[in-house]
């Protein structure tokens, strides 16, 4: 994987993973791709958009994302998820854990009005 494409919006992060499967081979690189956002950033938007595929080892790892953001009171939401990761987090329930929002302006994003932050 490479590293996420990161872009500041003010105090949120908007982070999209350039990767189309979240499971057991790629979860590790995730999680280091994913360390400075982890420890530094309160407010992270995750772009789901790529990602077609996720295991029990991804959900661990959004899961891990979200329990070290929100344990500093900050907050993870997603957006973009595909119809086939919909329903895998209906299944178990992952939509009664996580925010999600269908787009990047529903979640607060407004690239017209917002300007990027360094």
């Amino acid at each position: 994987m490479t590293t996420p494409f990161i872009k500041k919006y003010g105090r949120k992060w908007v982070v999209t993973p350039e990767i189309t499967e979240l499971d057991a081979a790629s979860v590790r690189r995730f999680k280091e791709a994913m360390a400075e956002v982890v420890n530094t950033a309160d407010q992270v938007v995750l772009n789901m958009e790529y990602v077609q595929f996720v295991d029990s080892c991804g959900l661990g790892a959004l899961l891990g994302v979200r329990k070290v953001i929100e344990g500093r009171n900050g907050s993870v939401v997603l957006v973009g998820i595909t119809e086939q990761v919909r329903t895998l987090f209906r299944l178990v329930k992952m939509e009664k854990v996580f925010t999600i929002h269908e787009t990047l302006t529903d979640a607060g994003i407004i690239h017209d009005e917002d300007k990027e932050t360094d």
